[in-house]
């Protein structure tokens, strides 16, 4: 009696859909990664950009990622990287994209991203046999993600986050008692059908917090786009707190978030740049996992989250104590 692996089971599948093609040499330490969602979740792969540009032999690596979301920006004039592509960049090929490995950063699938992304229009690929793409809720997204590059051979420590570059090209009145309140976060049924309208922190929260920063000398300011402005920031921006929602570009607000003493927000993107500009950034997790995906770095703080799933109740005066910490 045959007894099919794991393994066996993922090369018929991978021979079953994958048609046969001639590899051009340079295609054998070529390595794509596959991130298409959002601003942090690419921030969080940077460490794994690092790591694979490391192994012996040098790996010529590609990213795939989706510009509507901004997350360009994070791999964009790399040295590491070889090339940044979209989607649609791809489709419009008139000769396919070879790689070698391709290395999937978010499977929702126990088989390998190989199987699935060989569907992919204009990507031809090897599988790469042995690779483990089960999803960990219990590590952090950066030690996961790291763990790909572990199975080609990396051995070292987790590699820093990289800052995405920032653009100082606008006008703003600095002052040295900025606090970036980061109030974004989308308030509806997500895509893949997960319920997260209850992830923002609360905009009555927000607001409580903004008044008592000014009442001890800070002067709070609102970061992220319109979007996030016109859901949430209005009742703030009629008691007064300032706002840069919607003037700035993504590279201007992560300057800017730079020149703050500190950024509290909800467990969002924004929330993962500011750690990666190395000011005090205090994350808010309402229900989602902050196992998962704290902020990282030495002047970094989760508020909540936990393993989930579970609502946490987080109080004003808890961010206030948390800030102290910090900056006193």
């Amino acid at each position: 009696m045959l007894e099919y692996t794991r393994e066996k089971i993922r090369q018929i599948l991978w021979d079953a859909n994958h048609r046969l093609a001639i590899f051009p040499k340079d295609s054998k330490n070529r390595i794509l990664v596959i991130q298409e969602e959002g601003l942090g979740n690419a921030i969080l792969t940077t460490p794994l950009i690092q790591a694979l540009a490391t192994l012996d032999p040098p790996k010529s690596i590609d990213a795939l990622v989706n510009r509507a979301r901004g997350t360009d920006l994070v791999f964009e004039n790399w040295s590491l990287i070889n090339k940044v592509w979209d989607r649609t960049e791809l489709a419009s090929r008139t000769e396919l994209l070879y790689c070698h490995t391709v290395l999937e950063c978010h499977p929702r699938h126990e088989l390998p991203s190989n199987v699935k992304y060989q569907r992919r229009l204009r990507i031809s690929i090897r599988i790469q046999s042995g690779l483990d793409y089960h999803w960990h809720f219990a590590k952090h997204e950066s030690e996961y993600l790291l763990d790909l590059a572990r199975q080609l051979g990396y051995i070292g420590a987790r590699p820093p986050l990289r800052r995405p570059p920032g653009a100082s090209n606008y006008d703003f009145s600095f002052s040295d008692n900025m606090i970036a309140i980061g109030i974004g976060y989308a308030k509806t049924l997500r895509a893949d059908g997960r319920d997260w309208r209850d992830r923002h922190w609360g905009t009555e929260n927000f607001l409580e917090l903004c008044l008592k920063l000014k009442s001890l000398g800070f002067r709070p300011i609102l970061v992220g786009d319109q979007k996030d402005f016109d859901r949430d920031g209005v009742p703030l921006a009629q008691q007064g707190v300032e706002s840069v929602c919607g003037k700035l570009s993504l590279a201007q607000i992560i300057d800017f978030i730079g020149r703050c003493r500190a950024f509290i927000g909800n467990d969002t993107g924004l929330m993962h740049v500011a750690a990666t500009t190395g000011v005090p950034t205090i994350g808010i997790f309402v229900n989602t996992n902050s196992v998962k995906s704290y902020p990282l770095g030495n002047q970094c703080i989760a508020l909540g989250g936990n393993h989930g799933p579970k609502t946490y109740k987080i109080k004003p005066q808890q961010v206030l104590s948390s800030l102290n910490s910090f900056i006193g």
